[in-house]
């Protein structure tokens, strides 16, 4: 959902940049997080510890899936 709003939020708090300047500033954390993948998988090859080099991403991911989730319970619904 952020990656769809990042170039408008980018061209919003900078104020005077073109759309060719807030495109390549949006590539940046799409860059970073590729070479971040190229050297991961290098590191699990070296290592052979793929378990762990597949495990502790998607663990990452469910947290921070989890948390930003809306946390409604059954109890809250029923004294509204």
């Amino acid at each position: 959902m952020f990656g769809y709003w990042m170039p408008q939020i980018i061209a919003s708090l900078s104020g005077r940049t073109t759309n060719f300047e807030v495109g390549l500033i949006a590539t940046v954390p799409y860059a970073v997080a590729t070479v971040a993948m190229i050297l991961w998988s290098v590191h699990s090859d070296r290592t052979r510890e793929r378990q762990f080099h597949s495990a502790l991403p998607l663990l990452i991911c469910r947290h921070h899936f989890g948390r930003d989730q809306p946390h409604t319970h059954a109890r809250s619904r029923r004294w509204r």
